[in-house]
């Protein structure tokens, strides 16, 4: 019984503090999001536009954002119970730093659990929203570029006209041959994504042999193209969930990246959720800070703060490597965790002994 109220106890001190650092950083982001597009959006519909976009932008924020405010919580947690004596009565208890990382291992997986689902769940959905309902603010808007893309035998060029990537404007298709000759050409000024398909408007058909053109009304393009990939690769929708990028490698979606930018996806999906244990492990230190000691405090605050944004910048750099496909991306994702993870133990054992 008295295990549990301790492991309790750690575990809401360093929760709380941890999502209050979460809050205010999250709170800032958001707030420098909504005024780079205050304008627009007032323009667009008003404070109801401002609360609606910031809805939508939350999930993105809070990924952001998340790493070094769990750092900074975790850090000041530990903080806080070393300065309060608390720590050292847990020690005088016979507990060893390890014992107490055991002990916020719940919390760990569960601020772990929680980071999947906002990065593989919510933050994919908001980005859709986000494309669809305020498409019109500028970098979101993926009708801002023509896009050319290679699908089912076909090569493909159009202009999006519709921020969800749903419609397309002055599409070209060029069909290929099994030996990679143009047999034919369809141009459309118009194309709408209807019925798991594309139909095109008063399109014309042009036979690359004997160059005879012939209109067609009513043209239906089946194909594994889908809007996502549409905003995709016009930039709008960089959110991806693991499942999609399963997906796309197994052939089951159409890729608009290279392959290690899917690899690195499904792979940094797992590893995300072991960040938070990672980072808890890595503030450890802070707990062997005195309260009556503030040098040794300050020494271990300033080791763990140190190790945590080491972490947190090496593992941003690895998955973009990775993605590039400059690094395998296998490596990419779960070399920093475990490097974090060792670093965590020798900065435990260095301030310990």
């Amino acid at each position: 019984m008295r295990a549990r109220t301790l492991i309790l106890f750690l575990n809401g001190t360093v929760a709380r503090s941890i999502l209050l650092a979460w809050a205010v950083l999250a709170m800032l982001g958001l707030a420098i999001e909504l005024r780079e597009r205050a304008e627009p959006l007032l323009a667009l519909g008003g404070t109801t536009a401002i609360l609606r976009f910031a809805l939508i932008a939350l999930p993105d924020v809070l990924v952001t954002v998340f790493p070094i405010a769990l750092l900074a919580g975790a850090v000041l947690g530990f903080g806080m119970l070393a300065r309060r004596g608390e720590a050292v009565i847990l020690r005088a208890a016979g507990l060893s730093v390890i014992q107490i990382g055991w002990m916020l291992l719940p919390l760990g997986l569960i601020l772990g659990g929680l980071l999947y689902l906002l990065n593989d769940r919510i933050v994919p959905f908001a980005e859709a929203a986000r494309a669809a309902q305020f498409g019109a603010l500028g970098k979101d808007d993926p009708a801002a570029r023509q896009v050319w893309l290679r699908a089912d035998g076909w090569i493909i060029r159009a202009e999006p006209t519709r921020p969800d990537g749903t419609e397309l404007a002055a599409v070209t298709l060029f069909q290929l041959g099994a030996n990679g000759t143009l047999t034919r050409r369809i141009d459309a000024p118009h194309a709408a994504f209807r019925d798991r398909a594309w139909h095109f408007d008063s399109a014309t058909e042009t036979s690359a042999e004997t160059g005879e053109t012939q209109r067609i009304d009513d043209a239906l393009w089946p194909s594994d193209l889908a809007p996502e990939d549409i905003r995709a690769l016009a930039g709008s929708d960089r959110a991806l969930t693991r499942a999609g990028a399963m997906a796309a490698l197994a052939g089951e979606r159409l890729m608009t990246e290279g392959r290690s930018f899917y690899e690195m996806r499904a792979t940094r999906g797992l590893s995300l959720a072991a960040m938070p244990a990672v980072l808890i492990l890595l503030a450890l230190p802070v707990v062997l800070g005195s309260g009556r000691d503030s040098g040794a405090l300050l020494k271990a605050t300033a080791m763990s703060a140190g190790l945590g944004l080491l972490f947190v910048m090496g593992e941003g750099l690895a998955a973009s490597l990775g993605e590039r496909g400059m690094i395998e991306p296998i490596y990419a994702a779960w070399v920093p965790v475990a490097t974090a993870g060792c670093l965590g133990l020798w900065a435990i054992l260095r301030v310990e002994a």
